[in-house]
C-alpha cells in the first residue's frame, strides 16, 4: 500500500513539473532575482528557472541554454539615463538582437521587463521579425523580491492578443488571485511612466511643504497624519526625509525614469513644465546626494 502511494506520488510530481512553464531571465540584477524567486521553487512552485547574466555569479546557465530551454524570456537589462537625461537603451537593443536569432517565435515568447520607453517593444518587434510583449517591473530596489510576489497589479501589454494571454497564464499559474491590465505595448510601457512620474512629482511637493511648514512651526508629523486621512490621498511616498535619510528622491529609478518622460515630451514638442519642476526641486533639496 505504502509502495502504491509512493509510486502514485513520485508520477504525480513527475508529471506537474512536465506541466510547468519553463522561465529564462535574461539580466541577473535586482529585477532578474525578484522574477527568478518570484517563479521559483523557494516559494513552493517548481518552474524550471534559467538566468543568464554577463556577470557569472548572477548566473545559473549559458546565453543558449537559457534562450534555448524556456518558453518565456524575460528581459531584465538596465536602461541608465544617458549625459542628456534621455533613456539608453543600447542593453535592451543588445540583448533582443542576441535572443532574434535563436528563439522560436512560435513556441517561445520574449518579455521586456526593463522600464523602456513607449514604442520600444513594437519598435523591436518590427525590426527583429518577433513578437515582444511589456510587462514593466513595479519594483523597489532594497526589497524587490517582497514586491515582486505582492505585486498591486500586473501589466501586460501586447500587439497580439494570444502573446498576452499567455503571459497572463504564466502569471495565473503562480498568482492564485491578481489584478491584470491588458492593454497594447505601448500602454503598458506608458503606464510605468505615469506612476514613477507620478510618485517623484508626490515626493517634489512633500518636500516643498515640508521646506514651508519648518518655516512657521508647523507640526509636521501631524499635518501629514490630517494630510494622507483624506481617502483622495494615497499613504505612499510621503516620508520627509525619504527611506534613505535624505530628501528628495535618488535611487536607480525615479531619477532616471522622470527625466527619459521630459525628455521624451519633448520629442513630442510637449513641454513638461510639472515634472521639470519635480526635478527642480529635487535638485535644491538633494543636491549634496545627487
Amino acid at each position: 500500500m505504502l509502495m502504491s502511494l509512493l509510486i502514485k506520488f513520485s508520477a504525480y510530481k513527475k508529471n506537474k513539473m512536465k506541466n510547468n512553464f519553463r522561465v529564462g531571465i535574461l539580466g541577473g540584477g535586482f529585477v532578474g532575482s525578484a522574477v527568478a524567486f518570484g517563479f521559483g521553487s523557494s516559494n513552493g512552485h517548481q518552474f524550471d528557472i534559467k538566468v543568464h547574466d554577463i556577470d557569472s555569479t548572477k548566473s545559473t546557465h549559458s546565453f543558449n541554454q537559457m534562450a534555448a530551454e524556456s518558453d518565456f524570456i524575460f528581459v531584465c537589462l538596465p536602461t541608465p539615463q544617458s549625459t542628456d537625461g534621455a533613456i539608453d537603451l543600447k542593453y535592451i537593443e543588445e540583448g533582443v538582437y542576441s535572443l532574434s536569432k535563436v528563439v522560436d517565435p512560435f513556441n517561445q515568447t520574449i518579455i521586456i521587463k526593463s522600464t523602456v520607453i513607449p514604442g520600444t517593444c513594437r519598435r523591436l518587434s518590427q525590426k527583429y521579425g518577433i513578437n515582444i510583449v511589456s510587462n514593466p517591473e513595479f519594483l523597489t530596489e532594497r526589497r524587490a523580491k517582497w514586491d515582486f510576489i505582492n505585486a498591486a497589479q500586473v501589466v501586460i501589454g501586447s500587439d497580439e492578443k494570444d502573446s498576452a494571454a499567455k503571459v497572463k497564464s504564466l502569471y495565473e499559474k503562480r498568482f492564485s488571485s491578481q489584478k491584470y491590465v491588458i492593454t497594447d505595448s505601448i500602454t503598458s510601457e506608458f503606464i510605468k511612466y505615469m506612476l514613477n512620474c507620478f510618485f517623484s512629482t508626490k515626493i517634489s511637493f512633500m518636500n516643498e511643504m515640508f521646506q514651508i511648514g519648518s518655516n512657521f512651526g508647523a507640526d509636521w508629523d501631524s499635518a501629514v497624519a490630517g494630510f494622507v486621512g483624506d481617502s483622495r490621498v494615497a499613504d505612499s511616498h510621503v516620508t520627509v526625509p525619504g527611506p534613505d535619510g535624505s530628501l528628495g528622491f535618488g535611487g536607480h529609478c525615479f531619477p532616471k525614469d522622470l527625466n527619459a518622460m521630459i525628455k521624451f515630451g519633448e520629442r513630442l514638442g510637449v513641454d513638461a513644465k510639472v515634472m521639470k519642476a519635480a526635478w527642480g526641486k529635487n535638485i535644491e533639496v538633494r543636491k549634496d546626494t545627487l
